[in-house]
């Protein structure tokens, strides 16, 4: 499940800067920072335009990512 922040680059280009996707099943967060920026050192992208990390979902995480979906998922959004 990708938590989404609801911030995208530009009007232009439609991914953002960075993206949490969560496997809670696996008990994994991978983390992703775009890399494609003019400067950017292309040579650490992984993922694509990206730079991918996987970390533990421990605990914590898990307590951080559930206040992330509560913080940036919309409450009363029309249907």
């Amino acid at each position: 499940m990708q938590v989404d922040f609801g911030v995208l680059r530009s009007l232009h280009q439609h991914w953002p800067d960075e993206e949490l996707h969560v496997d809670e099943q696996a008990r994994v967060a991978w983390y992703l920072r775009y890399n494609g920026h003019d400067g950017d050192d292309w040579s650490l992208s992984n993922h694509g335009s990206f730079i991918a990390r996987r970390v533990p979902l421990t605990e914590e995480r898990a307590r951080l990512v559930a206040d992330l979906r509560a913080e940036y998922t919309p409450g009363d959004a029309p249907a």
